[in-house]
């Protein structure tokens, strides 16, 4: 019997180019799905660790904000070598560094609602920021190691709950409430800190070298041996007397207009700092002169609002407490028939920080704006962000917003805010 067999041969399949890209994407989109599950899962394993990591030790790392930034200002994060301008971030955490050049500053507010404003040419890192859920103890900490920062203050949420700034060689715990701020002179290894309002305790590095109280209006310096000095009482700054504060001068010429700033003289001082600036945050400045008079003239160059403040200085060398800020404003004669105009204010939102707000709004370009009679910084373009003065108690509030324009002409509103 013959058996029969089937010759071995190849046949050609001709498969269509859609064919080929459908089954492309079927590969990529699974290949999508399976990246992206590994993804979420990742972080999801991520806050476990974290979660696990705050139930078995009780502390959660907290970030602070980047609210407000002046000028050049930089920041390096923790494990990265580059800096980046600061206004491409916007929190801070443990670890991080902040970078302010000359005429710069910058406005950190912490989850505990402490706000720290760094100084020009200042480099702070982020020492703590955390919250112990064992016993709900609050930490914050910034370590200066050059230049200084303000620091205000606001309630406790418990009796042992700290606001710091840390310097090579000392350290300070500022209480509730409390204004101040810390200074370190890298060249002289030597720290100063200051209680304008409120209280504050000193420790130098030195654990045997007991703590100096601090009330207000008074500081303390640490030298370069870990030895605190002897604290002392800090100036009072003098009353500003005039022009009063938003003056209006009508000129033809402001070149010729003589503007005399006054203040009423403070015992024991033997010369007064006088700033002069066309912006409340003082950069850039027109004028900062020492002398021992109790009152300055000079002209001024265009039209526009101006601010100025008179900080005293006493035979130790040591100046006041930042003293109140005025402003007067020269507007341009107009004619009688001028139409009547109406200013445009608003605003836009009020974002609560436990006891500060801040006030994002808009007026027209020009405009002089004035928030609880405090002097609003306003950009080119009319907009404006400020943070309030901490309101001290809890419950509603008003907050009182002023515009007023090169004419004189004044518009007012009134916002209703609840500290919690």
């Amino acid at each position: 019997m013959r058996k029969s067999h089937i010759s071995d041969r190849i046949d050609w399949i001709f498969i269509s180019s859609r064919t080929v890209w459908f089954w492309l994407g079927v590969v990529a989109l699974g290949l999508a799905a399976f990246l992206i599950y590994l993804y979420y899962q990742q972080e999801k394993d991520n806050l476990a660790t974290v979660q696990q990591a705050v139930t078995n030790t009780g502390i959660e790392k907290k970030v602070a904000r980047v609210v407000e930034i002046v000028g050049d200002v930089n920041v390096k994060k923790v494990n990265q070598l580059k800096w980046i301008a600061a206004r491409e971030v916007s929190q801070l955490e443990e670890g991080d560094l902040l970078r302010t050049e000359s005429g710069s500053t910058a406005r950190l507010i912490f989850f505990d609602q402490s706000s720290y404003v760094v100084n020009p040419e200042s480099l702070i890192s982020i020492q703590k920021s955390l919250v112990n859920h064992a016993n709900n103890r609050r930490e914050v900490m910034v370590e200066v190691t050059t230049g200084g920062v303000g620091v205000a203050t606001s309630k406790k949420n418990a009796a042992q709950s700290t606001s710091g700034v840390q310097t090579p060689n000392a350290s300070a715990m500022f209480e509730e409430f409390t204004v101040g701020e810390a200074k370190y002179d890298r060249r002289m290894n030597e720290s100063q800190f200051f209680v304008y309002k409120g209280s504050a305790d000193v420790f130098p590095s030195t654990a045997s070298v007991p703590a100096v109280h601090l009330s207000g209006a008074e500081e303390v310096k640490v030298d370069a041996t870990n030895q605190p000095r002897e604290k002392s009482a800090l100036p009072l700054p003098p009353r500003l007397s005039t022009p009063k504060n938003m003056g209006l001068f009508v000129s033809s010429d402001p070149k010729h207009l003589k503007i005399k700033m006054g203040w009423d003289p403070v015992p024991a001082i033997r010369s007064y700092r006088l700033r002069v600036s066309t912006t409340s945050m003082f950069r850039p400045l027109l004028l900062q002169k020492v002398f021992s008079g109790n009152f300055y003239e000079m002209t001024m160059p265009d039209y526009g609002p101006y601010f100025w403040r008179v900080d005293s200085i006493n035979n130790k060398g040591l100046e006041s407490p930042p003293g109140d800020v005025f402003s007067f404003n020269i507007i341009p004669k107009h004619h009688e028939d001028a139409s009547p105009h109406d200013i445009h204010l608003k605003v836009n939102k009020i974002i609560p920080f436990g006891h500060y707000f801040q006030v994002v709004g808009k007026t027209d370009p020009g405009v002089m704006v004035y928030i609880n009679d405090e002097v609003v910084e306003v950009k080119g373009d009319g907009s404006f962000k400020h943070f309030t003065r901490p309101y001290e108690s809890t419950g509603k509030h008003t907050l009182a917003v002023v515009g007023r324009d090169l004419s004189g002409l004044n518009k007012s509103l009134y916002e209703t805010v609840e500290v919690k």
